[in-house]
């Protein structure tokens, strides 16, 4: 890993951006650094960790996106401290904080005697496993090392300054060191995709204009005596307490992920309003979409394939406590991309029509050999998601 991250180059475009976005923040200090230094090594690391798993030795400027989006996750979420080899995924909370004022606040946090004795500690054991495995190149060798003290400076500190204190521990640092390692080495890739498309899916342009569509009573008949609405009734029972405070998303996850797939191909359209008339042909374009991202084609027309897709709703306990956060954060970000903060009391069930087509995606693509639905899948169902929405944006 630490080879190939070494072999890994910066694009000149990413180097640039770089030298930008770190030059926004402060030149004040942190363990004798400054904060915007810290800022440009941790993306620059995680660029190039990322070009590396994709395969490539050069940077792209989606390496960058997908770092600048972690370290916003970082300094503005709470609790991703509980990463660990165990449950290597983000949980996709909304944020608490700004993460400029967080990156910003940290020059007033002390790094404590102990913190810079295990920092200079981990660094010395690193030099040194990099020579024993004759990783040879001195300068590059120097820069993963001056990189990784910056990641585990602003992660301990970011620690401290979240917990309310001005001061860092040992404890800060040991939590910073693991989470560092599971990063580099547990980690899947979607992981890191994933956050960059959560924003993105909730800053969609297209979402903003679907909420407006209205779909007309005659195309909801339509809808409600379709095979999809047949099938969903007839599992109802078994998947209703799946998701015991936002029951809809599981419930309605054939016809709700139909109803904003006509909405969003209505917007895309500049349709105002969908009625009867509509319903096969927006139908059509809706399975369509799905099929674009991996969906076969007959999967809502076929009833072994949705209801094997449903049991594994069934099947999957604790299913709330990843959708749940993740939910508020894509309503949070739609509010804000909307600048409308009635935006949910005006639209009660458009978030949870996209929840349901974000469990559709996660249910009917990828492997279902567990019978279960993991993060993973929510993950992969989250980039497809976001996938699909782009695609409505050259319709």
């Amino acid at each position: 890993m630490y080879r190939g991250i070494i072999a890994t180059s910066l694009d000149e475009g990413c180097l640039a951006h770089i030298n930008t976005i770190s030059g926004h923040f402060t030149d004040a200090k942190l363990a004798g650094t400054p904060v915007r230094v810290h800022v440009a090594r941790f993306l620059s690391l995680f660029s190039r960790l990322l070009a590396y798993l994709d395969g490539r030795n050069t940077t792209g400027m989606d390496d960058l996106t997908a770092s600048i989006d972690l370290l916003d996750y970082f300094a503005s979420t709470s609790r991703w401290w509980s990463l660990d080899r165990r449950q290597p995924f983000f949980v996709l909370r909304p944020p608490t904080r700004s993460p400029r004022e967080s990156l910003d606040s940290l020059a007033a946090v002390t790094i404590d005697g102990p913190t810079m004795s295990r920092l200079g500690g981990a660094v010395d054991r690193l030099a040194r496993f990099l020579d024993e495995h004759e990783v040879n190149d001195r300068a590059a060798c120097d820069g993963m090392c001056e990189s990784l003290v910056s990641i585990w400076t602003i992660l301990c500190s970011l620690l401290s300054f979240l917990r309310g204190r001005s001061s860092t521990t040992e404890n800060d640092f040991e939590r910073a060191y693991d989470v560092t390692r599971v990063l580099l080495f547990h980690v899947d890739p979607d992981e890191f995709r994933a956050l960059v498309a959560v924003r993105r899916v909730g800053t969609h342009p297209i979402l903003l204009k679907a909420a407006d569509v209205i779909l007309a009573p005659d195309f909801e008949s339509q809808l409600d005596s379709s095979m999809a609405a047949h099938l969903e009734r007839s599992h109802a029972v078994h998947i209703s307490p799946v998701v015991p405070t936002r029951p809809r998303i599981v419930r309605e996850v054939l016809t709700g992920s139909l109803r904003i797939l006509a909405q969003c191909h209505a917007a895309a359209s500049a349709m105002e309003q969908l009625g009867a008339s509509d319903y096969e042909r927006v139908t059509h374009r809706g399975l369509a979409l799905l099929g674009a991202v991996g969906v076969p084609l007959d999967f809502l027309q076929d009833p072994q394939a949705v209801t094997q897709a449903l049991k594994r709703l069934h099947n999957t306990s604790g299913l709330a406590d990843y959708l749940e956060p993740l939910m508020r954060r894509l309503e949070l970000l739609i509010v804000d991309a909307s600048g409308n903060r009635d935006f949910h009391l005006e639209h009660t069930l458009f978030v949870t029509r996209l929840m349901s087509l974000l469990l559709l995606l996660a249910i009917a693509t990828g492997p279902a050999a567990s019978g279960r639905i993991s993060p993973s899948d929510l993950r992969r169902g989250l980039i497809l998601l976001s996938r699909l929405l782009g695609s409505l944006l050259s319709h």
